[in-house]
This record gives C-alpha cells, sequence and structure tokens, in this order.
C-alpha cells in the first residue's frame, strides 16, 4: 500500500504512536523490612488520545485539590479515598490500557541481584508492551 501511495505521488498514511506512561510501586530490595511485592505498571495512550488524556489529568487534579503542574504519584495520595478515586477514574477511561508486573519477592532466589531483578521486570512489561503494540503495527502496514 505504501508503495503504490509513493508512485501516485501520495504521502504514505502517517502511523499512529502509543505512548507508555511507566511507574513503580514497592523497593526492589528484599530485606525483612520491605514489602513483599514489587510493581511496574505502564499506561498506554494513543497518540489520538492525548488530549483526553491531558483533559482527564486536569480535572483529576481538581478532583483531589492539586495545582495543575503538581505530579500525580500514587505516594502523594495519603488518603484511601483519593486513591480509591484516582483508580477508579483512570481504569474507567476507554483510551487508557493499563498493564501491570506485579513480582511477589519471597518466592525469588537470592542469586539475582537486585538490580537484576528490576531489569528482570522492565523486561517483562516491555514485552508485554510489544505485544500490544504489535497488532497495531500491522494493521497500520
Amino acid at each position: 500500500m505504501a508503495t503504490v501511495a509513493s508512485i501516485l505521488g501520495q504521502a504514505p498514511p502517517a502511523r499512529r504512536q502509543l505512548h507508555a506512561f511507566i511507574d513503580e510501586a514497592g523497593v526492589r530490595s528484599r530485606s525483612k523490612a520491605s514489602s513483599d511485592h514489587f510493581v511496574m505498571t505502564a499506561v498506554v495512550v494513543d497518540d489520538q488520545d492525548l488530549p483526553a488524556s491531558a483533559q482527564f489529568l486536569a480535572q483529576l487534579r481538581a478532583d483531589l485539590g492539586r495545582g495543575p503542574n503538581d505530579q500525580l504519584h500514587w505516594v502523594a495520595l495519603k488518603k484511601h479515598e483519593q486513591r480509591v478515586h484516582a483508580a477508579k477514574s483512570l481504569g474507567g477511561r476507554s483510551w487508557a490500557t493499563i498493564s501491570n508486573v506485579i513480582a511477589c519477592k519471597r518466592h525469588l532466589t537470592t542469586r539475582i541481584t537486585d538490580g537484576q531483578f528490576y531489569l528482570y521486570t522492565l523486561r517483562y512489561l516491555l514485552e508485554r508492551l510489544s505485544w500490544f503494540a504489535r497488532p497495531r503495527a500491522r494493521s497500520a502496514a
């Protein structure tokens, strides 16, 4: 299709891009004082939905009593009700795809370092994101 469009002097159709906003929760260390779980999450938004996501974030900041430039971070949401509101609001957006990798650290061997553990978690998340993006890349070609 792109070749035919080029021959006819037309630009090939633009590929839509996906944006993955990634964050983590918990600590990587496996000390007795650390939590049992480490979580890495991505919220995936299509290019065409970036304006809707910006509008959503502005409204969520207002709902939570935050300033327009304040970062929204889970650790800053101290009240349970705020966390529930943020999670339900984001989970209800049709334009957002959420992917999580959750590792239960007490089941891991001690042979991998905390740095290796972090990279493995990131690898699994990126693998899942590639699975999500693959069908879109095929349909755009």
